[in-house]
């Protein structure tokens, strides 16, 4: 959830630790901040496509490295 820092929004991250460190129900999370339950549905969306673009900034590189190295070694 380092990444999750990056977030910019307040709501997201703290919805999205809630979810998944905390184990909290959407209902749950939603009573705890006063939101609507459609509002953390919509945080947990954003926050999960928000990590899955940086995860995949991070490993494109190391993996486009390693396929272009074995596939000259393999010629």
């Amino acid at each position: 959830l380092a990444a999750a820092r990056g977030l910019g929004d307040v709501y997201k991250r703290q919805v999205l630790e809630m979810s998944v460190l905390e184990s909290k129900s959407y209902a749950e999370i939603a009573d705890a901040l006063r939101i609507s339950l459609n509002t953390v549905k919509d945080h947990v969306k954003k926050a999960y496509a928000f990590l899955r673009e940086e995860m995949r900034k991070d490993i494109s590189s190391p993996v486009l490295f390693c396929a272009f190295y074995y596939r000259e070694k393999c010629m």
